[in-house]
C-alpha cells in the first residue's frame, strides 16, 4: 500500500496521480481536496475510483465568467462515498 501523499503550501501548475504501470488500474482509498485557491484554468476530476472522495472549502476560478464552470467533477469517477462542502466558484479576471 501506498504512503500517504500531502503537500502544504505552495504554487503547482498541474497535479497528476496515476498508477505505476499501464496495464494497473489503480485505486485510491481515500481522497481528500480541501483548502486550495485556483485560477486561470480549469480544475477538473477524472478517471478516479475510489472507497471515499471529499472536496471541501475550495475557491475554484477560471475566468471572469461565472457561467464557465471552472471545477468539474467528470462522470468517470466513481466513489463509494463522495463528500463536498463550502466549495465556492469565483469570478476572477485574467491579469
Amino acid at each position: 500500500m501506498a504512503q500517504d501523499m500531502s503537500t502544504t503550501g505552495g504554487l503547482y501548475d498541474r497535479v497528476v496521480i496515476e498508477a505505476p504501470t499501464a496495464s494497473v488500474n489503480g485505486q485510491i482509498d481515500t481522497l481528500t481536496i480541501s483548502n486550495l485557491y485556483t485560477k486561470g484554468g480549469l480544475c477538473r476530476l477524472n478517471r478516479i475510483k475510489a472507497g471515499t472522495v471529499t472536496i471541501n472549502l475550495n475557491v475554484i476560478g477560471g475566468d471572469s465568467d461565472l457561467s464557465t464552470k471552472a471545477f468539474t467533477v467528470m462522470a468517470d469517477v466513481t466513489a463509494s462515498v463522495i463528500n463536498l462542502s463550502d466549495n465556492v466558484e469565483v469570478s476572477i479576471s485574467p491579469p
